[in-house]
């Protein structure tokens, strides 16, 4: 446990000089052509906010470094300026709600010692009554509230706290769309404070847990590391870690420890090879950075966690007939990018067989439907572990 406590500090050390270094892309961000980097509209704002939420939750690694502070507090002095600027702060001064955008950089300056004139007019926003005088999506009304409850330490009332979430109720990943396993994530995030208050959904809500391990073995099939590092975070927050999350989590410090970066699902090798360097290097920020911050989120949260009750297991590895009837239902040409493909991982990394089995069948579900799925987990039956089996009386419902 103390090799991993040191090894996690390095690679937070390690992510909080990388995302020092790269101020002068994200500052490109808003002049870049889009459809030369397929930036789908990518703002410096976001990207900045995010990055100091990655550094606020590393304020005690960071101290512990030194000088490295320093460079931190340079870093969030150069974001206060660039974002909260008198036109955008304006705007949400007729706007309060949108004082929300600002939010994290407030925290994160605070953290570090950070003063601004303007911080304090997004502070006054905050405690507006304004603030909370729009409709919001379930999941950003809860980071509205953890934002409010941040920044004034005051509990929101109880007429204002959102009651519905995706983590309330079962789910699985065959019936979902991207953003709603992103929605899912986000409500844990805000309504643990990033693990830092404890959560009772796993208690009150039983059905939860399995669910997060569904979401998580089809996210892996499908090697969106994004969803995948979001999906370990929601898992740490709500204190049920099992043998799902001990691979994936595995699989992303494989993929962190061979490339040094955690591509995101628009990253594609070919275009960023194709590119002059200075503009492949900006272009492999533009589909990293976000999975390379919730890896380092990941790596952060569980360290500052309230201390997870584990469920440890061994992970059975993948057999051959097993990978075989993989590759008879999708066809080799399909699985390029998902984790059948070794060139993701490190040689040390080892599939697990559970977890195969069951996101390849939801990966078959949303493919080719419904009988497909079945027929993959009813081939697979005598290798079937908790996940598959769970699918597989899902699916018997239908």
């Amino acid at each position: 446990m103390a090799d991993k406590t040191v090894e996690d500090e390095r690679i937070t050390i390690e992510l909080v000089k990388y995302f020092l270094s790269v101020r002068p892309l994200v500052a490109k961000l808003d002049a870049i052509d889009a459809d030369t980097f397929q930036s789908q509209g990518l703002r410096a704002s976001k990207v900045i906010s995010e990055i100091l939420l990655f550094f606020e939750l590393a304020e005690s690694v960071v101290t512990r470094a030194g000088q490295l502070r320093d460079r931190v507090v340079a870093f969030v002095s150069w974001a206060v300026h660039e974002v909260c600027t008198e036109a955008f702060i304006a705007n949400a001064e007729r706007r309060p709600a949108e004082a929300s955008r600002f939010g994290i950089i407030l925290l994160c300056a605070r953290r570090y010692g950070v003063c601004s004139p303007m911080l304090a007019r997004v502070e006054a926003l905050i405690r507006s009554p304004g603030y909370f005088a729009v409709e919001r999506l379930p999941f950003r009304h809860h980071e509205a509230t953890w934002l409010y409850e941040r920044v004034t330490n005051v509990a929101v009332a109880e007429q204002l706290v959102c009651r519905s979430s995706l983590l309330s109720r079962f789910t699985h990943p065959s019936m979902m769309a991207r953003t709603d396993l992103y929605a899912k994530t986000h409500s844990a995030m805000f309504e643990t404070d990033f693990g830092r208050r404890r959560s009772e959904h796993c208690a009150i809500f039983p059905d939860v847990a399995i669910a997060l391990d569904h979401d998580l073995a089809y996210t892996f099939c499908d090697a969106d590391w994004d969803l995948v590092g979001e999906i370990c975070l929601t898992q740490v927050f709500l204190e049920c870690c099992g043998p799902t999350f001990q691979q994936a989590d595995a699989a992303l410090r494989s993929i962190y420890k061979k490339f040094g970066f955690i591509p995101s699902i628009t990253f594609d090798s070919r275009t960023a090879n194709s590119l002059p360097q200075h503009d492949a290097d900006l272009y492999r920020f533009i589909h990293s950075y976000h999975t390379t911050l919730v890896f380092g989120l990941l790596i952060v949260c569980a360290a500052n966690a309230i201390p997870a009750r584990i469920e440890k297991s061994d992970i059975e590895p993948a057999s051959e007939n097993v990978l075989a009837a993989i590759v008879e239902k999708f066809g080799v040409s399909e699985l390029d990018y998902g984790p059948m493909n070794e060139d993701w991982f490190s040689d040390d990394f080892e599939m697990g067989l559970d977890t195969l089995i069951d996101g390849y069948a939801t990966r078959c579900y949303v493919s080719h439907g419904l009988g497909d799925a079945r027929a993959l987990l009813e081939q697979c039956a005598e290798h079937a572990g908790p996940l598959a089996r769970d699918s597989h009386a899902f699916y018997a419902r239908f």
